[in-house]
């Protein structure tokens, strides 16, 4: 496995998120298939950013890559996974793939069926907000 191999895991990990968003608001009116279906996608996601972060700190090499580009303004959002934000990255996906997997019995009883769906889309959101800032390449992303 190498660098060209996760440079597009990233990405990925945004889309696991936004399916896990998907999923919770779709499956709003079935509390327990949406609390099963947007942790598994948030700890899924998690756990695809720390072997990220596992094969940037393995190989030493950063990779990097462009989430969207606009050519008319020459803006682009783009990401930058090196040696420090794949550090932060494993320890938020340490401490995030566990708390996605608890909360999907935790909060069966801890919230009301209806708050299940924000609960899960917005663990997802936060997770991926996160993310974003700590892979940011240009002060763009990061704000």
């Amino acid at each position: 496995m190498g660098v060209a191999d996760i440079g597009s895991w990233f990405p990925a990990v945004l889309a696991l998120r936004l399916v896990g968003v998907a999923l919770a608001l779709a499956l709003a009116r079935r509390p327990a298939a949406c609390r099963a279906a947007g942790f598994t996608m948030a700890a899924g996601a998690s756990l695809l950013s720390g072997a990220l972060a596992v094969g940037v700190l393995g190989s030493g090499q950063a990779v990097s890559g462009v989430l969207l580009g606009h050519e008319a303004t020459g803006l682009t959002l783009g990401y930058t996974v090196d040696a420090l934000s794949a550090w932060f990255l494993l320890v938020l996906a340490a401490v995030g793939a566990p708390i996605a997997v608890y909360s999907v019995s935790y909060f069966a009883h801890a919230l009301p069926s209806d708050r299940t769906a924000f609960a899960a889309a917005a663990f997802n959101v936060l997770m991926g907000a996160l993310e974003c800032v700590l892979a940011a390449d240009n002060v763009v992303v990061f704000l």
